[in-house]
């Protein structure tokens, strides 16, 4: 049986892979203009179940509120087929799993959110060097799942967006991008 570290290593990847075939998809079949974020939401575990997180991405041209900007659950472009593509991936997480403590799986989830933060960074390197014509030249990858309280969806956001300079971060809380 595989560890769970040699199992996240594996989600990472395909994670990496579909997501990236996810967005592009999606940017295409929608002829969207100036996407400027996608995010992983929705992180699911309850102690017996561990499914794959959401992702959607939004445009600019949505014309969302400040708040709204960044919340996945209000943008119009989910992206189910890559949550869908990944759930057999977690199967095996879930069978490693199975029976272990509440402390084995906290690190479990723990290491999951670092396996998708680190996605997120290379999906937004990826993204901006290939400078695709509708994503913005500021595109973010990152974690945006709110329901953990503000501390802790801050913290997952920090982490997600690791090595994203600063200015790049300001040009997205500038009012005048409301």
């Amino acid at each position: 049986m595989q560890s769970i570290a040699q199992i996240l290593s594996q989600i990472e990847s395909r994670w990496e892979e579909v997501a990236r075939k996810e967005i592009n998809q999606a940017v295409a079949d929608s002829k969207l203009e100036d996407v400027y974020v996608a995010g992983f939401w929705l992180f699911y575990t309850d102690g017996s179940a561990f499914y794959p997180p959401y992702l959607s991405i939004s445009s600019r041209s949505a014309n969302l509120s400040l708040y709204d900007k960044w919340s996945p659950p209000e943008w119009q472009h989910g992206l189910d087929g890559a949550t869908d593509s990944m759930a057999n991936e977690y199967e095996p997480l879930m069978e490693a799993l199975e029976n272990k403590s509440e402390s084995e799986w906290d690190n479990a989830i723990k290491l999951h959110y670092e396996v998708i933060s680190r996605v997120s960074q290379r999906l937004t390197r990826t993204f901006r060097e290939e400078r695709a014509e509708a994503i913005t030249d500021d595109f973010l990858v990152c974690i945006l799942d709110h329901q953990h309280g503000d501390a802790e969806s801050e913290r997952l956001a920090r982490l997600s967006i690791c090595g994203v300079l600063p200015e790049d971060l300001q040009r997205f809380f500038d009012d005048k991008n409301s």
